[in-house]
């Protein structure tokens, strides 16, 4: 899925001598300053999207990581990974908790290796915070740190049309995906039933958006065929190949009747 992507920056991969060139900083230091390239004024406009929004631009972040990085990094985290934040919009029981350290980026000792785990950290520190349902207040944290890692790799040469598609893209989802309740607590005691709640983080949530979104290029499809065109691509998925997404059977108890293509 990812490395077919269509729409998204044809950048050039790395040789090792430019990823061996890039600047000598903590990969987690990235975490704490993702202020993407416009500071406070990036977060401010990911803020009021839904967060099926920062899943899908993340998506479309890990394709460019992987053009970036595919010369002199094992592509299958990134593309795992991409379908696994792509399943997340459907529903919160797809991914498989994965255990990665803030600490273990550092004490990595090839710095692509390092940077792979870092776009995986991102996610799957979100999804355990978010125990059950779709409570989370940290997809647009996820999504600003993915644009710091994904602008750390490009270097100041080569970040150009990064930045050209990241605001065409984003300009894009605050029209087709705003949030309707930005404000919303995500904690159940702030409601007066566990419906209200759900039905408050299910709108912050958001509808599942369809990859052909990513094609700035082109016209945004109508939301008339979005559901086909996720389902579409979400019966590609196959959890016998991709380690980061929960078994049928593991689905199934919990209450998923039919998961995937089944």
């Amino acid at each position: 899925m990812i490395a077919s992507l269509r729409g998204i920056p044809a950048v050039e991969p790395l040789t090792k001598e430019a990823l061996a060139a890039l600047p000598k900083k903590k990969i987690s230091s990235l975490w704490t300053s993702a202020d993407g390239r416009a500071g406070h004024a990036l977060r401010v406009r990911l803020a009021p999207l839904t967060n099926c929004a920062h899943y899908l631009l993340c998506v479309g972040i890990l394709g460019i990581a992987d053009r970036r990085m595919r010369d002199v990094s094992t592509p299958k985290l990134y593309r795992a990974l991409g379908e696994a934040i792509f399943a997340y919009q459907l529903d919160w029981r797809y991914p498989k908790p994965f255990g990665i350290t803030m600490t273990g980026l550092d004490e990595e000792p090839a710095r692509e290796v390092a940077v792979r785990r870092a776009y995986a950290h991102a996610f799957f520190s979100l999804i355990e915070r978010t125990k059950s349902y779709f409570a989370s207040g940290s997809a647009q944290p996820m999504a600003s740190y993915m644009i710091a890692l994904t602008r750390y790799i490009l270097g100041k040469r080569d970040v150009a049309e990064f930045d050209a598609w990241l605001d065409a893209m984003i300009t894009r989802l605050e029209k087709v995906a705003p949030d309707p309740v930005p404000d919303a607590s995500p904690s159940l005691y702030d409601y007066a039933s566990r419906e209200a709640w759900e039905a408050s983080v299910l709108s912050s949530h958001g509808r599942a958006l369809p990859l052909e979104l990513l094609d700035v290029g082109k016209e945004a499809p109508t939301a008339e065929p979005w559901s086909a065109l996720v389902q579409a691509t979400f019966e590609r998925f196959a959890p016998e190949v991709n380690p980061l997404l929960q078994p049928r059977e593991v689905l199934v108890s919990a209450g998923i009747e039919r998961p995937y293509r089944a």
